[in-house]
């Protein structure tokens, strides 16, 4: 069983933080040579998406993999990895307004007022009814948010229950 020292565990931790910066980094360095494609607001949307798959995938892996391997150190990368998730869910969800829509809040609330903020989200609203792959992501995050929160309840809540019974959610 593999149990890394405290110096062993901080480059670990430095190498994570290095290695899940490295697709930012590439999309910082394909902007700046141009090399984002025919339509390059769909590279970096769609890049970005994934990454935020890639990461919420991995940072849901780790209890099951601790379990396996009882690797206990895992944990204490779990919650770096999942604000990993976070940071390129932001990008991907940040690019998707304001290049794919040009949500401008300046110009919609100075010139446009607010039936121009209305039609945006409105506008946004029917891109996400007709586009099936993002309706697939939103299940997939609430089917984990809520399984997450209904264990949570159990546990926080399990002392309103009588002692011979269990808290079932």
């Amino acid at each position: 069983m593999f149990n890394p020292s405290p110096r062993q565990f901080k480059v670990i931790k430095a190498l994570l933080f290095v290695i899940a910066l490295l697709p930012f980094a590439r999309l910082i360095a394909f902007t700046a040579l141009d090399r984002l494609g025919a339509n390059p607001v769909e590279f970096i949307t769609r890049n970005t998406g994934d990454w935020t798959l890639y990461f919420l995938c991995i940072t849901l892996s780790v209890t099951p993999l601790r379990r396996f391997s009882n690797w206990n150190w895992l944990l204490k990368l779990r919650r770096m990895t999942g604000l990993y998730a976070f940071f390129y869910a932001t990008l991907h969800f940040t690019t998707f307004l304001w290049f794919d829509h040009f949500f401008d809040v300046n110009e919609a609330s100075l010139h446009h007022g607010w039936i121009y903020c209305f039609r945006v989200i409105d506008s946004v609203g029917i891109d996400q009814y007709q586009r099936h792959d993002q309706t697939a992501g939103r299940q997939a995050l609430a089917v984990a948010t809520s399984a997450d929160l209904r264990r949570r309840a159990a546990r926080d809540f399990a002392f309103l229950v009588d002692e011979g019974s269990e808290a079932q959610f």
